[in-house]
């Protein structure tokens, strides 16, 4: 019986020591994070939807990089309604919290919501298309049903990360609802198919979105999206309606909300003279793609880096291509990133 005591007494106290360990690790790397949101950054994109869990791990690896810019489709998540499949996901978290790494999330609606959502005429839709695409159905994204069924996704998305203590690995929220990016993709003439773009309906709709992440997410920055090639609904520009938009995320969420913007290149950002108007009262946080070999040359991503900088920003996402790019040049611009 004291034997059985004595062992009994010992399992407790090895409890005890794990759990007291993993909450100093915890509480630890969320002062990590907090003092980071004042630093600047550079994260590498892994895309869960199109690369192996190997390679994220080897991302996340990296040594010259402070976290993992991590996207992954609602889509494969939510394949039923109120059924979720997030071993994908928390294999990436983990790979980056393995590392000591840092998390910003994009549970991205693109490229199209889940065919539940849509089927049976549940959410009011439009088709929308290009020539890599071809011919999706997307949402009308200041569709009632449509906001619902992505805040019900989120809300189980933040419950499945408490619940696994994850959270205090997460930087950063991309706002990728209700558009990616402010501007309504596929959007052509001033309509979204045969429905007629609605300006209030929409800002509305990203308005709510603003503070439904703000709530889900309180401890994350939350990355506000900068229209793509300054349009809203093509081909109206309306700069006034980012504006408005951050007017009102700042003055609700303070310096919770950052301005995001997908475009940072060699010949700058399109949405810098936007960012001017914030750059004071909120982070300013980029994402350098290289979708071409020449953004991808180390001398134009160098002197994407350094535009960034001179614009403020304290946040550079760039490539998995660029990122595992050994050339001196690269390393060089990465290196600036982390002294200024």
């Amino acid at each position: 019986m004291q034997t059985g005591s004595s062992n009994s007494k010992r399992n407790i106290l090895k409890i005890i020591v794990l759990f007291v360990t993993s909450f100093t690790t915890v509480f630890s790397f969320s002062t990590q994070i907090a003092a980071a949101a004042s630093s600047r950054l550079v994260f590498v994109t892994a895309d869960c939807d199109a690369n192996t869990m190997s390679t994220i791990e080897s991302l996340a690896a990296l040594p010259n990089i402070d976290g993992l810019g991590i996207a992954i489709s609602w889509y494969n998540i939510e394949k039923q309604p109120g059924k979720y499949s997030w071993t994908v996901l928390d294999g990436a978290i983990r790979a980056a919290a393995k590392h000591k790494k840092y998390v910003t999330l994009y549970l991205v609606t693109t490229p199209k919501p889940p065919d539940w959502l849509i089927e049976g005429g549940k959410a009011q839709t439009f088709a929308c298309g290009n020539f890599t695409r071809g011919v999706v159905i997307d949402a009308v994204p200041w569709d009632r049903v449509y906001l619902n069924a992505y805040t019900q996704f989120l809300q189980a998305a933040a419950l499945h990360f408490k619940s696994l203590n994850m959270t205090p690995y997460i930087f950063a929220v991309g706002m990728v609802a209700p558009q990616r990016d402010c501007t309504i993709t596929g959007s052509m003439n001033g309509r979204l198919g045969t429905v007629a773009y609605n300006r209030a309906s929409y800002l509305l709709a990203c308005k709510q979105m603003v503070d439904t992440y703000a709530r889900l997410f309180p401890t994350a920055r939350q990355f506000v999206p900068a229209p793509g090639g300054e349009m809203i609904c093509r081909p109206t520009r309306d700069p006034e309606f980012f504006a408005e938009l951050m007017t009102y995320a700042i003055n609700k969420h303070k310096q919770g909300c950052w301005m995001f913007s997908r475009d940072l290149s060699s010949a700058g950002s399109r949405n810098a003279a936007q960012f001017t108007t914030f750059n004071q009262r909120t982070g300013i946080a980029y994402q350098v793609p290289s979708s071409t070999p020449e953004e991808a040359s180390p001398t134009n991503f160098a002197r994407a880096i350094n535009i960034g900088l001179a614009n403020g920003a304290l946040y550079f996402e760039i490539s998995p291509a660029v990122a595992v790019n050994g050339d001196g040049l690269v390393q060089q611009a990465i290196n600036l990133i982390h002294r200024n």
